[in-house]
């Protein structure tokens, strides 16, 4: 089930915010001291954007994502293939699934879910952003139906020297 995020989902959410970090397979260049932290979560919360996946069996927050229509500096960098004015796009940011949790269709479910929610307040256009060296998220996302639409570089989230591949699709 994904639902709006409490404020006693922040510690859990946390936890999966390391354990993505700390994971074996971990492509992100997220860092526990910078992003994503306990602080990125509880400013979605008071924004009202943070959603978490629970799992039906254990009630269990397994998965989290931050969804809202906040376009980063980067964003205003890229040259979108879909224009669209910014009350018509849909942003997710910070996906994160426990890795104890990975390949069970968590992702899809999550995206699922961002597509009908931007559907429902309007959108016509999804966006996000990944590190160009994450090659799993890049291959997760086109297989989604996202197209990379551009490669900016920068600093994202207080981390420099970034390299941001820019990915949207039309829903609309």
């Amino acid at each position: 089930m994904i639902r709006k995020a409490a404020a006693n989902d922040i510690q859990r959410i946390t936890e999966i915010y390391k354990n993505v970090i700390h994971s074996d397979t971990n492509m992100t260049r997220w860092s526990e001291d910078v992003y994503p932290t306990a602080d990125t979560a509880c400013k979605a919360l008071a924004r009202g954007d943070l959603f978490v996946y629970e799992d039906d069996a254990e009630g269990r927050v397994i998965a989290t994502a931050i969804i809202n229509q906040i376009q980063g500096d980067a964003y205003s960098k890229c040259s979108w293939r879909f224009p669209a004015a910014d009350n018509e796009v849909m942003v997710l940011h910070t996906l994160a699934v426990d890795p104890e949790a990975s390949h069970k269709g968590i992702g899809k479910q999550i995206l699922k879910f961002y597509e009908e929610y931007a559907l429902d307040k309007g959108c016509k256009v999804l966006r996000m952003d990944t590190g160009k060296q994450n090659t799993i998220a890049r291959g997760f996302y086109e297989k989604s139906g996202f197209i990379e639409s551009g490669l900016v570089y920068g600093t994202a989230n207080g981390i420099n020297d970034t390299w941001l591949i820019m990915l949207e699709k039309k829903i609309v």
